[in-house]
Order: structure tokens, then sequence, then C-alpha cells
């Protein structure tokens, strides 16, 4: 399915290429708005318990939009836009953790882990899509291609009910997420920014009070999101005169955006304290809202 989207893509792009000529049936403009998406994607289960939650965060987007016209009703669409997509992910429930300490150790501790994190992607995305006008009214549909610019991540780690390796109880603690997923380098983190003294074993450990994206992973897996993103949009538009309009689009992803590498268990490591995989599928999900101008 990706592969015919992408064949598409390619072809509606270059089919508007060679039109571009006839500038008499070319048109141009402008849209902008905001947006509501998340990732979408299997919840780690808990029994019957799901112990993770996806829910829309906020976003814009804005950028150009070119028209080629084959009637006064048809045409074919080529935008041009900085999309702005995310999600608010919370995790609640057993978990463990990989914690470096300033000594160049690490630390495998089990508990009760609280995960709150607003995670923001900036893409370029460019879709192609076919429409029709009824009157004052426009539907359309068509593909996507996005690429990933940016990718950061903020929130907050909340750790209970812990206990060591050994089988000790240790601390209960909280630490910040500040996460650069395009720069943030395996197993990074910086003691300069401030530590938080925990008990393990009868013997206190510092650990990184702000926590970079790849703490736990400390070989290379690359980065946590995929490059290129493909998907399907379908919207409607609302034209209060020849220029001006108003509308919706919802966008569906059909890649999966994360790296099968990082799609690993928080509920658990195996026998050997590895990452135990899940290699399940997330894809981004969008509602735009958008007001323009088309010339």
């Amino acid at each position: 399915m990706k592969k015919l989207v992408l064949a598409l893509f390619i072809l509606s792009f270059f089919s508007i290429e060679s039109l571009t000529a006839q500038a008499q049936t070319l048109t141009y403009g402008f849209k902008t708005g905001v947006s509501l998406s998340k990732i979408d994607g299997p919840s780690e289960m808990n029994g019957e318990t799901a112990l993770e939650i996806n829910d829309n965060a906020n976003g814009f987007f804005v950028g150009a939009l070119f028209r080629y016209w084959f009637t006064d009703l048809v045409g074919i669409k080529w935008e041009l836009l900085y999309s702005q997509k995310g999600t608010d992910y919370n995790y609640n429930g057993p978990g463990y953790q990989i914690l470096p300490t300033d000594v160049g150790s690490n630390i495998v501790l089990t508990g009760n882990q609280r995960i709150n994190l607003n995670i923001s992607n900036a893409y370029f995305d460019i879709p192609v899509l076919l429409y029709g006008k009824f009157g004052k009214f426009e539907i359309e549909g068509g593909v996507n291609i996005g690429f990933l610019i940016a990718s950061t991540a903020t929130g907050e780690l909340g750790f209970n009910d812990g206990r060591s390796q050994a089988g000790s109880p240790i601390d209960n603690f909280i630490a910040t997420l500040d996460y650069k997923y395009k720069k943030d380098n395996p197993g990074e983190v910086d003691f300069g920014l401030g530590t938080t003294t925990i008990n393990v074993d009868g013997t206190p450990q510092n650990i990184p009070r702000i926590l970079q994206a790849y703490y736990q992973f400390p070989d290379d897996r690359g980065k946590y999101f995929n490059t290129i993103d493909l998907g399907l949009n379908v919207g409607a538009y609302y034209y209060w005169n020849q220029g001006l309009f108003i509308g919706g689009r919802f966008n569906y992803g059909l890649s999966d955006v994360t790296k099968d590498g990082y799609d690993v268990s928080k509920v658990a490591l195996d026998g050997s304290q590895n990452f135990v995989p899940r290699s399940d599928k997330d894809r981004n999900v969008a509602l735009q809202f958008s007001i323009g101008f088309s010339f």
C-alpha cells in the first residue's frame, strides 16, 4: 500500500510539473491553520489494563498551494506545507528504568512509573489531491508525503515503589524529560544539569535530574522517528467568495513513524536484562482546520 501511495505521489508530482507551462489554468494561493494530531498505535497491556494512552496534541501548519484546473469544476492540487504533528503520550503502570550514574555505571530498577511526554514533530508535507467543486463547496482526496525536519519532546518521569535488582526498596524520584530526537546520542546524559540522589542497596547513587532521548539505549539504533511519512488525505472546504476559503482535512498515516529498534516493552526486561521487542506500528493521525486564499 505504501509503495502504491508513493508511486501515485510521484506520478501526480510530475504531472503537475508538466502542466505548469499552461499558465492560464494554473493558479496558486496560501493557507494556514491549526491541527489536532496524535500518534496512533497499540497500547502495551498489563492483563486487561492498557498502560499507554496517546491523546491529541495541538499544532499549526502554513504553506503554499498550487491548483491546476481540468475544467471549471474539477482539478488537481499540490501543496507545500510546514506541519506540526505529535501526540500527548502517557504511560502509567509497572515498569523498569535503566539509569546511568555519575560514576559511569548503570543501575536497573523495577517499580511503578508514570510517564507524561508531549511529542512535537515538524514535517515538510507535500499533499497531492484531486478536487471537485459543487457551488461554494469543494471536496478533495489524495496522497501525502512528509519529511521529518524537527523532533522534540518534553515531560516528566515519576518512579515509585521501586526496588533494586537485589530486591531492596529505593527512594521515589522524579526526573524531567527533555528529548531532542534528532540531536541526542545513545546513552547520553548531562550530569551538569543537576542530579538526584537515591539510596540503592545501602549506597547513595547520583542519577541525572534531566534525561535525554536515548539514555536507556547504549547502542546506536538510529533516530527514534522515521524520516519519511506516507499517508492519505480527505477534506472539504467552503468558499466565501472566489478566493477566500475555510475548511478541514483528515490525514491518515500509512507508515510506521517509529523505528523498530525502539519498539520495546516498558513493563519488563528479559531474563538477561535485555529489551523485549514489540515491533508495533505507530502512525500519524491528524485533523487540520484551515483558512486560506486562492488567487
